[in-house]
């Protein structure tokens, strides 16, 4: 259980340091480069259109196509 949430939290304070760049989108590439695992994510939420985004806590991300993704500052009411 500790060695998940560790996970977990080094991929949200990755997704945090990408999101306070200014970023909205980046490459996929950067998130492996800082040890992003993406088979660690604590929810997920399809809107209408079939597009799926990943959360970690209170932080998601959406995949643009092959490599970008979109970071999104969510709550799990909107």
């Amino acid at each position: 259980m500790r060695r998940v949430n560790r996970i977990l939290s080094k991929n949200r304070r990755i997704l945090k340091d990408l999101s306070v760049l200014d970023n909205d989108k980046s490459n996929k590439e950067i998130l492996m480069y800082k040890g992003f695992v993406f088979n660690y994510f604590t929810s997920v939420y399809e809107n209408a259109n079939g597009r799926k985004s990943y959360f970690i806590y209170d932080l998601g991300y959406c995949f643009l196509d092959d490599k970008g993704f979109e970071i999104a500052l969510l709550s799990k009411n909107e």
